[in-house]
């Protein structure tokens, strides 16, 4: 394939990209954000990170699979911890829990625990 037949390719996947994103920003603006259709949308979202985040901690898969349960469980909790104490503040948790499990996964490396 020549560069020249890729711009057709490219436009196309633009396309495909960027109409359903202006689709979906012109039906966001006649939704009310206090609808119970809104709120269910929410919680679908929510409930769905929640379950791929269970799912990466309890049943990992890849690298994370040769880490120790425990490690990763401590991490979480350390989150939850930071996240309710800063009053719910989702950047301090993950820096934390990231931190937590990366001190302890290395401690673990390097013999110490």
């Amino acid at each position: 394939m020549t560069a020249d037949s890729l711009w057709p390719l490219l436009g196309l996947c633009v396309l495909g990209t960027y109409v359903w994103r202006f689709a979906g920003t012109v039906i966001a603006r006649h939704i009310d954000p206090d609808s119970a259709v809104f709120r269910w949308i929410g919680c679908v979202a929510y409930g769905m990170l929640a379950a791929l985040i269970s799912r990466m901690i309890l049943i990992p898969a890849g690298a994370m699979a040769e880490t120790i349960t425990t490690d990763r469980l401590i991490a979480l909790v350390a989150g939850f911890i930071i996240f309710f104490v800063f009053r719910r503040n989702f950047f301090a948790a993950t820096i934390t829990a990231f931190t937590v499990f990366l001190v302890l996964s290395s401690l673990r490396d390097s013999g110490i625990l």
